[in-house]
């Protein structure tokens, strides 16, 4: 015992509160009810601050590794916009640089009468002039653009069936205002693509000397957006009516159409086989002036498209 207490009253300059108790000589009650104080103050405030925190989540984060990025969150149409906009700058990047070349070649290939030749025996005449060749080449971009569409709204489907919307559908949120937004911003970014090719092929002509100007190129590439418009109009409808099938019958307009006249020009057959193209009826801007009428008919025949995609979309059940 005699030892116990010598060690006990052992003089240390780092005596910690229980060492400060001197146990079996002085027996200090003080800092014994220091530490009760304490623990119990501790505990007050970790219940008082538990009941203001949220479920799963500390009042104290540790970084995440970057901050929230809450920008464009604020309506359904926003989100769509912030959705879009990073598959828009991949597509502009690989459409601006096709483009770009085509820009580039402009003054050789026009230049070359053997070139001209071959290419009007293959259907697409008209590329011994600067216009003609953009017009030719052009007439090509519906179909990326239209592809791009078609994926905006594959990707809008697989959201469905992911199950992310069923939350917004179960709320003040109509089926229709969700899928009118995510198709005008899409329209609106097929829009921004073509605007892309034409400022790029000009800027391509332009280094290399050729007469192509920036409003005979953006009336080129909008020539041929009714036909993208038409292929995301297809998309829309097939959203609404059988949402597997939504990238095939997306890309029938654009790609399918593309084929359908170049293969019909080919085997010389009859006319009105090649007339269920809608290439067929776009005149060569900027060559010639726009068939104004052809372009109405497009347009107002997407327009009903999508109007019954989305009717067909309000009344069929969620893919789960």
């Amino acid at each position: 015992m005699d030892r116990i207490v010598r060690f006990a009253s052992a003089d240390t300059s780092t005596d910690g509160p229980l060492a400060l108790t001197h146990p079996y000589r002085d027996d200090r009650w003080a800092p014994l009810l220091a530490l009760a104080l304490t623990a119990a103050a501790l505990a007050y405030l970790a219940l008082t601050l538990a009941g203001r925190r949220d479920i799963g989540a500390g009042l104290l984060r540790p970084p995440a590794g970057r901050a929230p990025r809450s920008w464009l969150l604020g309506s359904v149409g926003a989100f769509a916009v912030r959705r879009m906009l990073r598959p828009l700058a991949g597509w502009s990047a690989g459409i601006g640089a096709y483009f770009l070349l085509i820009g580039l070649l402009v003054d050789s290939l026009t230049g070359n009468p053997r070139f001209a030749d071959l290419a009007a025996q293959a259907g697409f005449a008209g590329l011994g002039t600067v216009e003609g060749y953009a017009a030719t080449l052009f007439a090509l971009l519906a179909i990326p653009i239209g592809a791009f569409a078609t994926a905006r709204l594959t990707a809008f489907a697989a959201a469905e069936t992911a199950g992310r919307l069923t939350l917004l559908h179960a709320g003040p949120v109509t089926r229709t205002r969700l899928l009118t937004a995510e198709v005008t911003t899409t329209v609106a970014g097929t829009a921004a693509l073509a605007a892309v090719a034409a400022v790029t092929t000009w800027v391509g002509a332009t280094v290399v000397g050729a007469d192509l100007s920036l409003a005979a190129a953006l009336a080129g590439t909008a020539n041929v957006l009714p036909v993208a418009l038409l292929g995301a109009a297809a998309a829309t409808l097939a959203l609404g009516l059988a949402p597997r099938t939504v990238t095939t019958i997306g890309m029938l307009p654009t790609a399918g159409g593309f084929l359908l006249e170049v293969t019909a020009d080919s085997v010389h057959a009859p006319a009105w086989i090649g007339s269920l193209s809608p290439y067929a009826h776009l005149a060569a801007v900027p060559a010639t002036a726009p068939d104004w009428a052809a372009v109405g008919v497009l347009v107002g025949g997407a327009v009903a498209l999508i109007a019954a995609g989305n009717w067909a979309y309000a009344q069929r059940d969620m893919r789960l």
